[in-house]
C-alpha cells in the first residue's frame, strides 16, 4: 500500500500547477478577448484541474475526515463558476466568474496550508 501522505502531496502539487494554468489563461483572456484558441485552452484545462482536485479531496478524506466540508464548498464554487463562465458576457456574469475563480483558487491555497502546515 502506498503512503497516502506522499500521494496527497504529489496530487496537491499537480493540481496547484493546473489551477495556476487555468488562472493564467483566464487572465490572458481579459487582455485578448477574441482569441478562440485561448478560450478553448481555458475551458478544457479546467476539466482536468477539477478532476485532480476531486482526487486530492478523496485522498484527503481517506486521511482526515474533516475535509468533507471543503470538498462540498469546492463543488459549489466550481459549479457556480462554470455556470457563470459558460456564456461570459460583459457585466455581472463576468465579474461573478472572476470572483468565483479567485475564491476557488484561494480555497485551494487554504487547503494546501491547512494540510501541509498541520503536518509540519
Amino acid at each position: 500500500m502506498p503512503n497516502l501522505n506522499m500521494v496527497l502531496l504529489g496530487l496537491i502539487g499537480l493540481t496547484y500547477l493546473m489551477l495556476l494554468g487555468v488562472a493564467i489563461t483566464g487572465a490572458l483572456q481579459l487582455v485578448q478577448r477574441d482569441n478562440k484558441s485561448l478560450r478553448a485552452i481555458h475551458r478544457w484545462s479546467a476539466v482536468p484541474a477539477v478532476v485532480f482536485w476531486a482526487l486530492v479531496h478523496v485522498v484527503a478524506i481517506f486521511i482526515k475526515s474533516k475535509m468533507l466540508v471543503t470538498f462540498l464548498l469546492f463543488l459549489a464554487l466550481v459549479f457556480a463558476g462554470a455556470l457563470t463562465g459558460w456564456l461570459v458576457k460583459p457585466g455581472w456574469r463576468r465579474a461573478m466568474h472572476i470572483v468565483l475563480g479567485v475564491a476557488t483558487f484561494l480555497l485551494f491555497t487554504l487547503f494546501i496550508f491547512v494540510n501541509l502546515m498541520t503536518a509540519a
